[in-house]
């Protein structure tokens, strides 16, 4: 086992949860992780323990606990920080890919994160502009905000949940091209 792999065990210790949230608030530059992306309030790096060869994790930089403690108003920025992290992850690689965060029993580490994967789903065309889900990121914040704000009674009764968003990147750019919506495990 190596270190992100200790690390990643440690993380999945509930009782542990703030450390982990403390540790990328205020030390997040000295993570044994090779950070790919990065914003003011959230870093980008490599899964430790990738599910596919294209797994990275979004995290912010501040101590939020669950998905519902990020998606308030006064956090607005933060959320914005997460698209932003994970655009910048992207860099050029065109293709679609999956930005995901989970909730209840689907969440195993006690601090906010997103899996940024690859769709593997290769295109270079261009998205269709007209789709009727395509959100600039101001947009797409804004619709994750109140997603969650809707979705919050439900998704709190669910065993489970897992919030998820879609990306496009094309050689003219990046498309959030799905509004979020969440997936609900049994009650």
């Amino acid at each position: 086992m190596n270190l992100k792999e200790l690390l990643l065990r440690i993380a999945r210790i509930k009782a542990l949860g703030w450390a982990i949230g403390l540790s990328f608030q205020y030390c997040s530059f000295a993570l044994p992780f090779d950070v790919v992306a990065e914003t003011q309030g959230a870093i980008c790096f490599r899964h430790p323990v990738p599910m596919q060869p294209y797994h990275y994790l979004v995290i912010p930089k501040r101590r939020l606990p669950t998905l519902f403690d990020l998606a308030v108003p006064e956090h607005r920025n933060i959320v914005r920080d997460v698209l932003e992290t994970a655009e910048r992850a992207i860099g050029h690689r065109t293709g679609r890919y999956k930005l995901s965060a989970n909730y209840g029993s689907r969440q195993d580490v006690m601090q906010v994160h997103f899996h940024l994967t690859d769709l593997a789903v290769r295109s270079t065309d261009a998205p269709d502009r007209n789709a009727k889900h395509m959100l600039t990121r101001d947009a797409l914040t804004a619709s994750i905000l109140e997603t969650c704000r809707q979705q919050s009674a439900a998704v709190q009764r669910a065993r489970g949940a897992t919030l998820q968003l879609e990306l496009v990147r094309t050689p003219e750019g990046i498309m959030w091209s799905d509004a979020p919506h969440f997936m609900v495990e049994g009650r």
